[in-house]
């Protein structure tokens, strides 16, 4: 441990499963001693194994449990045989399925247990941890003076604040010890637009087309540059094509609606995928492709009366 040190930042030990699916009786995941009840190996001994090998107390982290264990067992006592086991549930679970019903703590572990009867009268056994149990697992931690803790898992406790109350109430900074840093500002450099940044991109895009699904902004910044200038180059060539009056309206008026439609739906993409700036380039390419549309097009829809 002495030798591994020098190479490592933080030492995080698992403190959970000291009871759980292959466990004989029920008993709490995550105890801190284990007294004359519970089984001898507990946070306390694996912690002291850790600094007694030589790990320094700042670079141990000591990992925690937000879920707990259920089993069928033999009877409400503790330690109880299982009879069997029901499987983990996440902290939100259990408070969601029991609420403010959940009782009790063991003093021995420093744990949270909760005993009841299910809907077919079997008795059943929940050992986790919640704000009581973990604020005295945080208190030791203190006291051991090692780096802090971890969380297994992060989530498991959505939709309810408490536990990060508790991480704030026990180990945040209070404001008035907390020295503020002096604010430095920082120049930020702006992303310029070239040709070859656009040629960059193109080329990316041919040699892994792919690319276009994971990351598709730099399509919208091609796309929006060369719009207008492609709609332009279709209107001159449709400039010439006076045979196609007739249709001229229903093609317009059509062909207008479905622009509007496309332009929508790439907004909509694009808030998803783009930023600020590709979004600009794109409605900078629709309005210069509809100034080109209505000059190429006035003298077609200009009606003159006949000689």
């Amino acid at each position: 441990m002495q030798q591994l040190s020098k190479y490592v930042d933080m030492f995080v030990i698992m403190g959970y499963e000291f009871y759980g699916a292959n466990s004989k009786v029920a008993g709490p995941v995550a105890p801190i001693r284990s007294g004359s009840v519970w089984w001898p190996y507990n946070l306390e001994r694996a912690v002291d194994e850790y600094l007694i090998a030589g790990v320094p107390p700042s670079k141990l982290l000591l990992g925690l449990p937000y879920y707990g264990a259920e089993w069928q067992t033999k009877d409400l006592k503790f330690p109880s045989k299982v009879e069997a086991f029901v499987g983990y549930s996440m902290y939100r679970s259990i408070k969601n399925t029991h609420g403010e019903l959940l009782c009790c703590d063991d003093e021995v572990s420093g744990s949270k247990f909760h005993v009841y009867r299910d809907d077919q009268n079997r008795y059943r056994q929940i050992w986790f941890e919640d704000q009581v149990s973990l604020g005295k697992k945080y208190d030791w931690i203190k006291e051991k003076k090692i780096g802090g803790i971890g969380i297994w898992a992060l989530g498991y406790d959505n939709g309810h604040t408490e536990l990060w109350e508790l991480l704030a109430d026990k180990f945040s900074l209070k404001e008035d010890s907390v020295v503020k840093p002096k604010v430095l500002k920082a120049s930020v450099r702006k992303p310029s637009f070239s040709w070859q940044m656009m040629l960059s991109y193109g080329m990316r895009i041919l040699q892994n087309p792919r690319v276009l699904v994971t990351n598709p902004r730099p399509l919208f910044i091609v796309f929006g540059s060369l719009m207008g200038i492609s709609i332009a180059g279709f209107l001159v060539l449709f400039r010439y094509g006076f045979r196609f009056k007739r249709y001229w309206k229903i093609i317009l008026q059509g062909g207008i609606s479905l622009i509007i439609l496309i332009l929508l739906g790439l907004i909509f993409f694009t808030l998803k995928y783009a930023g600020l700036r590709e979004v600009a380039f794109l409605l900078g390419g629709f309005i210069l492709a509809g100034i080109l549309f209505l000059i190429f097009s006035r003298q077609f829809l200009v009606e003159r009366d006949l000689p």
